[in-house]
């Protein structure tokens, strides 16, 4: 019998493949797209009968809390952007009271953890998944909670430093030893939700950590794109939270637009805005042999921030994109 103890104990990517059988039992023909280069969605369904011919996207999501009404919007663009019928959002959680009007407006259908278990029960009642206790488990010197289990095992440099990186579908662990005789053993959890993204540079991985201020982690290691690859599809399982969506810069100096804000960085020094303030940008160009393109960032404040980018225009409509999103 499905519980929703266990669902939230289930791999995100086995969830995603859950909810596709699922939606097979019920007649549809399933199409997983969860991936790097999905544009935003895990699941495209199907259901033809006589003649007729419906199609959904499934955004698939194992979350404990609540999905609110800024992911409904996020989601409900899908439905214009690829032709579609509508969007169902399913996920182990709850939607708040604004989610559940704001779906009622756009085509979106709501499945919360309490249906879902109810729909898993009729359709799929004999082929519940295993799933390990959720007892604590010991993995070296790491602590993995509540049915957690390592994703990927990879061996990174950090400033020189060789460090054992850990990924599960919660955290992040980077594991460090010193001393020849005296093992001291170090282990720093980041949790997924706190991390903004990755960005590839060079041969190393910009990890780059949330917060008041940001913080940035160059790791060097031999499959760096199998890493990003296996990050973006644990961060792309959890909703909410800072996201990256375009980086731009090497070395520490850095552009820097997430869903929430932008950001100059340059060596020790940030300087954000927050996008709800931009109130105008203008995109231009300067210089007369070497030209360099300008984005220029208005607020609401009356004050105007200079960014210094190569492709201005392009700078200009993801931060429009992301402000009108905000």
């Amino acid at each position: 019998m499905w519980t929703l103890d266990v669902l939230k104990r289930t791999d995100p990517h086995e969830f995603e493949l859950l909810v596709g059988e699922l939606f097979r039992q019920m007649g549809y023909t399933t199409e997983v797209t969860a991936g790097s280069g999905d544009g935003g969605r895990d699941l495209l369904v199907e259901l033809s009968q006589f003649g007729l011919s419906h199609r959904w996207i499934v955004q698939v999501k194992r979350y404990e809390g609540s999905v609110g009404v800024r992911d409904v919007r996020e989601y409900s663009s899908l439905r214009d952007r690829d032709k579609v019928d509508g969007v169902i959002i399913v996920t182990t959680g709850v939607f708040t009271k604004e989610a559940v009007q704001e779906a009622s407006g756009y085509n979106v259908k709501l499945v919360d953890g309490l249906l879902l278990v109810s729909m898993l029960n009729k359709y799929m009642p004999d082929k519940s998944l295993a799933v390990p206790p959720a007892e604590s488990t010991d993995a070296g010197d790491l602590i993995l909670k509540q049915g957690e289990h390592p994703l990927l095992t990879e061996r990174v440099r950090i400033d020189g430093e060789s460090a054992e990186l850990v990924l599960t579908a919660r955290n992040i662990f980077l594991r460090t030893e010193e001393g020849l005789i005296f093992r001291d053993v170090k282990v720093q959890r980041i949790g997924i939700e706190d991390v903004v993204g990755m960005h590839m540079e060079d041969d190393a991985l910009v990890l780059i950590q949330g917060g008041r201020q940001l913080k940035l982690c160059r790791l060097r290691c031999r499959d760096a794109d199998n890493l990003l690859d296996n990050f973006e599809k644990v961060r792309s399982a959890r909703l909410g939270g800072e996201r990256l969506l375009r980086l731009e810069g090497e070395r520490g100096d850095y552009i820097i637009l997430t869903n929430r804000r932008l950001i100059s960085l340059a060596r020790e020094r940030q300087d954000a805005l927050n996008l709800r303030s931009v109130s105008l940008l203008e995109a231009g160009t300067e210089g007369i042999i070497f030209r360099t393109g300008k984005l220029t960032v208005h607020t609401s404040d009356g004050k105007s921030h200079v960014l210094r980018v190569e492709d201005a225009e392009g700078w200009k409509q993801s931060v429009e994109s992301a402000v009108r999103a905000a």
